[in-house]
């Protein structure tokens, strides 16, 4: 009679669903006041048949002591934003589009209105340190500490930075933003629910850039372009956007800084 089969219902069952999934060696502790001297013989030829103990009363799985048979192999693991890049839809821009305007993307607002905007609010959460306030202006950030990864320069007055959107938004609106409406062009342009997407840089790094993209324009500081790409691919990918072949190209070319 096989172990699955035999009329102890509680190991026989426990023992054939630890052989089923490969736990290893399995061993059988004595429960207090059980006595497991008698066993159940199994009918086979070979002397090492196993034997199986009688069924106390309260068996349990935190009965068994399972030996870890080892790791299974790890599976090859693949780069998410490789899957991304390939997923972009690549295309030049449309010559009949609509002008871009910046106002049709309203941005810094205080939509949880307590008083500080969306720059301010990506200052507070991006500086090393705590922030102050202009005397006369509680609700504006005045210096603190922040890093910028475009120059990797340190900076200590608010009034040096300017917050950069990873995608411009005029490249936003030729790459599919311009048939977005006003609300959704709103969320993009103030979205703090990804942390790539808005980043406090000096205002002469994020003025130098404008709206180009990485075919046009990387951050001088090398050591970055892995983590730009990375963000400028994801942030395209999440909103649907689209490449031009020579964004492409470019935004390949980075991540073999990765």
């Amino acid at each position: 009679m096989s172990v699955c089969t035999s009329h102890a219902p509680v190991w026989g069952a426990l023992l054939c669903a630890c052989l089923s999934l490969g736990c290893g060696e399995v061993q059988f502790n004595q429960l207090p006041g059980s006595d497991l001297s008698a066993r159940h013989e199994i009918p086979n030829d070979s002397e090492d048949t196993p034997q199986i103990p009688d069924e106390p009363s309260h068996a349990s799985l935190h009965d068994l002591t399972f030996v870890d048979a080892g790791p299974e192999p790890a599976a090859p693991r693949q780069d998410p934003t490789a899957l991304h890049l390939d997923d972009l839809r690549v295309a030049t821009a449309a010559a009949d589009l609509p002008d871009y305007v910046r106002k049709d993307w309203p941005h810094w607002g205080d939509d949880d209105k307590d008083c500080q905007n969306t720059r301010a609010e990506v200052l507070i959460i991006e500086s090393y340190a705590a922030v102050s306030f202009k005397p006369d202006s509680p609700c504006t950030v005045a210096a603190g500490e922040w890093f910028d990864p475009y120059t990797e320069e340190t900076v200590y007055a608010a009034a040096d930075l300017d917050i950069d959107h990873m995608i411009p938004l005029k490249n936003a609106h030729v790459s599919g933003g311009h048939a977005w409406n006003k609300e959704k062009r709103r969320a993009f342009a103030n979205d703090m629910n990804h942390p790539e997407h808005l980043i406090a840089v000096t205002a002469s790094a994020n003025r130098s850039k404008g709206a180009r993209g990485p075919e046009a324009w990387k951050p001088p500081a090398e050591d970055h372009w892995c983590d730009y790409a990375t963000h400028w691919i994801e942030i395209k990918w999440r909103w649907r956007l689209s490449v031009t072949p020579e964004e492409y190209e470019a935004l390949a070319d980075m991540l073999t800084s990765c």
